[in-house]
């Protein structure tokens, strides 16, 4: 056999990172996860804690309100908004939802990132720039972010 004809031809850490970058993938370097995790990790933490006040703030604050009175308040109160996001390669799911969160389109991050994760939708979503509105459900903004 010749040397040429079984030899592999090693790939550069760029043009790996290029490759899996057009294919859809993410990557990020080892110390960026571990980052990326502990960040992650303390926003849920927060997450829990802030549910948890504003759990007990509600017990106290909206017991004559029952959730069809308050869910005609927001619809009444908020116009639909479209935003415009970018995601980027290498971008992560916790900021994609953060910069939704941002623009007032999702109420909670944790929930959202849960929901992409829970339901395959983290690793589909695509590089590029999406238009998506308020009042739009979380399967509704996966769909156009794995599109």
């Amino acid at each position: 056999m010749d040397d040429d004809s079984t030899s592999q031809q090693a790939l550069t850490v760029k043009e790996a990172t290029t490759f899996l970058a057009n294919e859809g993938y993410h990557t990020v370097e080892q110390q960026e996860w571990t980052k990326l995790n502990e960040t992650l990790e303390s926003q849920k933490q927060q997450q829990d804690k802030n549910d948890q006040q504003q759990s007990d703030k509600g017990n106290d604050e909206n017991t004559e309100k029952d959730d069809k009175e308050i869910a005609e308040e927001k619809t009444n109160s908020e116009e639909p908004k479209t935003i415009t996001i970018e995601v980027t390669p290498g971008m992560m799911i916790n900021e994609i939802s953060s910069k939704l969160a941002e623009e007032g389109i999702i109420d909670n991050e944790t929930e959202f990132e849960q929901y992409l994760e829970e339901n395959d939708y983290a690793r589909l979503i695509q590089i590029g720039t999406f238009e998506i509105q308020s009042g739009m459900s979380h399967n509704e903004i996966a769909e156009v972010l794995t599109n």
